[in-house]
């Protein structure tokens, strides 16, 4: 996760969480709540921008990447709103 954060730091609007941030456990939960995993990375992308750039870090970088169903994102923007 080292490549792609270090990738994406560069021009990244949104905010990038790593498990030693602050906000990465409240952010991990509403990640997946359901399932206790602990992504290398959260990128809580900004805008349409954002979006390509984190799936084009984690392609290049060879790592797993998923994104919230419309649920969770609802969840997400509630509890940041």
């Amino acid at each position: 996760m080292k490549k792609v954060h270090a990738a994406l730091k560069r021009s990244f609007q949104g905010s990038l969480l790593r498990p030693d941030d602050a906000e990465y456990p409240e952010a991990r939960r509403i990640w997946n709540g359901l399932v206790a995993r602990k992504p290398g990375l959260i990128a809580r992308c900004k805008d349409s921008s954002d979006v390509q750039a984190a799936v084009r870090a984690a392609a290049q970088a060879g790592a797993c990447f998923r994104f919230p169903d419309k649920n969770e994102a609802a969840r997400a923007a509630d509890a940041y709103a």
